[in-house]
């Protein structure tokens, strides 16, 4: 991501090298700097236990050995992708719940 913003900001100076001494540049550059630099991390930290949950999905002897809290978001995930199955087929109901094909 970072990558991403730095290739940004050399993008819209190569087209107004002007805009590097506005404060407007420099605010929203930073901003998002920080974001991407704390946020990022921050984000892969937390969700961890919950790609746990979505791992060996077909399996059922793997949720017994997770912690409590991420099982149950298992089974929970399970349940919404049953219901959704039922309207949108089990392609797309597996899609949307695990964000994957």
């Amino acid at each position: 991501m970072i990558n991403a913003l730095g290739a940004a900001a050399l993008g819209l100076l190569v087209f107004d090298p002007r805009q590097l001494f506005t404060a407007s540049f420099q605010m929203t550059f930073i901003c998002v700097l920080i974001v991407a630099a704390v946020g990022v991390p921050l984000l892969e930290r937390t969700s961890q236990l919950h790609r746990q949950a979505l791992a060996h999905w077909d399996s059922d002897d793997y949720g017994p050995s997770l912690p409590p809290t991420v099982a149950q978001l298992r089974v929970d995930l399970r349940l919404i992708a049953e219901r959704l199955s039922r309207f949108l087929g089990r392609s797309w109901s597996l899609h949307l719940v695990r964000a994957q094909p």
